[in-house]
């Protein structure tokens, strides 16, 4: 018999996946903030950026109220964006994989992070280098996330997230 008790978390639970969820929105503040720090060097606007995110109505809803994973992806995706700022390009390729496949939308700015890449090596002539350094960073991080599934004999099954809403 099912018992609806069951599927009620315990305060204690609730408390701990909430906490994880306002640490990571404080992370990506401090994101916001350090990348606006390092392209217009103003503490104002960096301020004004953190606040913005911290005090968004969705960021609240989200992760305080809905217990939505979506800033974890926001945080992957970030730092891949700090990443390639500081041309850590092999980092940021594996941020980029880990954030694509906790939830599809990073996956948009793909080409957005591309063009920035060449547009910001074109005049050294590195930028097939950190694109292939980025390739190889977000392909060895999708080998990790799907070996244990392929292992087991699963790898159909890990796909169920691009294909379970379609039905």
């Amino acid at each position: 018999e099912w018992v609806a008790e069951s599927l009620v978390p315990s305060v204690e639970f609730a408390l701990m996946v909430k906490t994880a969820f306002f640490i990571s929105d404080i992370l990506v503040g401090y994101l916001v903030y350090r990348i606006i720090m390092d392209r217009c060097g103003d503490h104002r606007k960096a301020t004004i950026g953190f606040g913005l995110w911290f005090l968004c109505p969705f960021v609240i809803t989200a992760g305080g109220v809905q217990g939505m994973f979506d800033t974890f992806s926001v945080l992957l995706t970030l730092l891949c964006v700090y990443m390639l700022m500081k041309d850590r390009c092999f980092l940021a390729g594996m941020l980029m994989g880990a954030a694509v496949f906790l939830k599809l939308f990073p996956g948009f700015l793909l080409f957005v992070l591309i063009g920035y890449v060449v547009v910001k090596h074109l005049h050294d002539g590195r930028w097939k280098t950190m694109l292939a350094r980025a390739a190889f960073g977000l392909v060895l991080m999708t080998a990790v996330i799907f070996l244990p599934p392929a292992l087991e004999g699963n790898l159909s099954e890990s796909f169920s997230f691009l294909t379970s809403r379609t039905e």
